[in-house]
Formats: C-alpha cells, structure tokens, sequence
C-alpha cells in the first residue's frame, strides 16, 4: 500500500471513529436527562385583575367567558345570604333604587350633505315644461276650434298645433319620471309650489338634503339624529330611499332633510356620523356601571330583597349606555339594587360568607 492510500484510510477510520463518539454521548444525555414539565400555561390561574378572572372559594378561579352583549335565556334570582352588617360596612355595599329607562337600539351609519344643485335645475326644467305644455295645449284647442269653424285655420296648421301639445306633454311626463327615478317618490309626489318652497329653502339655507348609509336594511323610526360636533346634534327627518346604492356600503340609504339654523352648519358634501335605531324602543332600568357583575359568561346584578338579604339576578339586553348600561330584563323599577360593591359581595357568595 503507497503512503497516500494509508493516510485516506486512517482519515476515513478517525471519521467514523468520532461519529460513533457523538451518538454514544447524545444517547446518554437523553436518558440522564430530566422529563419535561407539565405546561405552566394549563394549570395557571388567570391573573385577578383580568375582567374575565372571578375568584371563588379555595383560591382558585372562575372563568368567565366574554360574551356579547343581547338576549339570554332568563335564569331564576339566585339567593344569597346577607354578610353580617359589619362585613357589608367592610365590602363597601351601597344599595339604591333601580331607575326605569328606555333603550332603542341602533347600528352606527353615517350621513352625507347631498348638492342640491341637480335638484334645482330639474324643478326649474320641470316647471318650464308644465308652462309650455299648458301654452301648446291651449294653441291646439284654439287651432282645433278655428279649423272646425268655417276652416279658418287650415288643417295642417291643427295637427301640428295638436301634435305640438302633445310632444309638450310627453316631455312634461318625462321629466316627472326623472323626478321619481332620481329622487324618489316623495317629490314626485310635491305639487308645483312645494317643490319650489322646497329649492327656495335650499337655496337660502334654511333646509339640507342629506343621505343617509349604515349597515342596516330598514329604519325603525321617521326622525334621526346627525352629530355636527360642537354643534351639537341635527335632527333629520326621513323623506324615503334613495334611488342609488352606496358602491362601498352595497346599501341602498335613505334621503332625509334637515331644516333650521342647523342646516347652516351642513356644507355640500359633509360627512357625518348618525345612529340609525333598528327597532323600537324597549322598557329597562338603567344599571349604573358598579352594579353589574360580569361572571360565569353572564351579566348579574344583586337586589336587597324585603327579607333583608341579597338576590343574584341574571341581566338580559344589556347594552352600553351613556353612565352606565341598560337591561331589558332581570331586575324591575324601583328595586333595590347593589350599586357598589357588587364584585366584593359576589367574591363573599362564593366563598361562603
């Protein structure tokens, strides 16, 4: 064997030689070592100051799943011990009167200052028509009338009075058509004289037509209100659908008029946010925000019962409301509700007092 070939066989000997090496200590590392931990973010408790982590006895917690807020099945009142009077004074409890209130709930959409400009040439088109359709129409009886007496008039000069009269007619039809297809039936439906009042307010300022979008197919009321911002709000009432769809929307709107000095503030081409009410209003009470419990998937409140303890009732419709929240049903007017301290006496319900 040459010099060369030896040292290709010992290099290839001193390879193998320390693969071998590296599987035996691999293999050993993996049965010394130590079996892995059980995953901590199983057997963690959720953090106590998460609005979802309910304390309840023995330390450990309660999750209370974040549902959305609406209907839910009504649950019978849960009765609960009343703490002794010192532990009320420690939890910090406040009891008040449930106050009634009304709830209409709405869907947020917004709303945009429409130009009138193509209104105003359409009325004035309209309004030229029905004067020339009203002059050709008189022409043709006179023509007819005249060709019949001794043919005064000759006939050609009859029919073409006759056939002038009702060219005038059918663009004065037209342009009534245009009016409904353009802008709804609500001024197709405006005589002469309201349709110029109308312009005239338009022109003046005193009145704005706006459009008005949202994600919403009816509307459960004649009147909405429009956020002007420091203005503070306008209110617009609903003339009828629009006769055009919103491209980003896909939703086909409504056309509404505002009138007084807040139609000033309403610039062409403005946009501005408005709720649009989806159903009628409902009776409630309205909670204010320390007197509702968010546990267990459900929203809760407690009532002071006449015997002197404590009520755990589930809400139902809750909403948000402007100072708090508002609840179809759960709790009734005038009861006495918990209004402070209904976290710490539902933390003493589940631990026993």
């Amino acid at each position: 064997m040459s010099g060369r070939s030896l040292r290709f066989a010992l290099g290839v000997a001193t390879c193998v030689s320390t693969v071998l090496a590296a599987a035996w200590w691999i293999g050993a590392d993996a049965q010394t070592a130590s079996p892995p931990l059980p995953s901590e973010s199983a057997s963690a408790p959720p953090q106590p100051g998460s609005a979802s982590a309910v304390p309840s006895a023995g330390g450990s917690y309660v999750v209370a799943a974040p549902t959305a807020y609406g209907e839910q099945p009504l649950l019978p009142p849960i009765p609960v011990a009343a703490p002794p009077p010192q532990t009320q004074a420690r939890l910090g409890l406040r009891v008040s009167p449930a106050l009634a209130d009304r709830f209409a709930p709405s869907a947020s959409g917004y709303a945009r200052v429409v130009d009138p400009s193509p209104l105003a040439a359409l009325a004035a088109d309209l309004e030229a028509a029905a004067a020339a359709a009203a002059a050709s129409q008189a022409e043709a009886a006179r023509a007819q009338a005249l060709q019949a007496d001794d043919q005064i008039v000759a006939a050609k000069v009859a029919e073409a009075a006759v056939a002038q009269a009702a060219a005038d007619r059918a663009r004065l039809s037209l342009l009534r058509t245009r009016l409904g297809l353009e802008w709804g039936p609500w001024l197709a439906a405006m005589n002469n004289a309201q349709r110029q009042g109308l312009v005239q307010a338009l022109a003046r300022g005193d009145a704005a037509l706006v459009r008005i979008d949202g994600a919403v197919s009816t509307l459960a009321v004649s009147t909405v209100s429009i956020d002007i911002g420091a203005g503070g709000q306008a209110q617009a009432r609903i003339l009828g659908p629009a006769r055009t769809g919103d491209p980003r929307l896909q939703s086909s709107g409504w056309l509404a008029i505002v009138r007084g000095p807040a139609a000033r503030r309403l610039a062409v081409g403005l946009v501005l946010p408005v709720q649009l009410p989806t159903a009628g209003a409902v009776e409630g009470v309205r909670l204010p925000g320390g007197a509702v419990l968010r546990a267990e998937g459900r929203s809760w409140a407690y009532v002071r019962t006449s015997a002197g303890g404590f009520e755990r009732r589930a809400l139902t419709g809750v909403a948000p409301i402007d100072g708090g929240l508002f609840a179809s049903g759960g709790v009734r007017p005038g009861e006495n509700l918990v209004v402070q301290g209904a976290s710490a006496l539902y933390t003493s319900e589940r631990a026993g007092g």
